[in-house]
């Protein structure tokens, strides 16, 4: 008369778990668009120093 179906614990300790590592997984995107931002920011002020001067040097505006 046993059954071995999963006892409603065992599944919902799963569920966590699933959740857990879809929360990991945002977390990690979001520090990285972050990183990202930052790193474009900076970099995007150098590139354009950098191409502002070859511009003057060229005789641009």
């Amino acid at each position: 008369m046993s059954e071995s179906l999963p006892t409603p614990n065992r599944r919902d300790g799963r569920r966590q778990e699933e959740g857990q590592g879809m929360v990991e997984y945002a977390l990690i995107i979001v520090l990285i668009g972050v990183v990202a931002a930052v790193m474009l920011l900076v970099v995007g002020h150098t590139a354009n120093n950098f191409f502002s001067n070859v511009s003057t040097s060229l005789g641009g505006t």
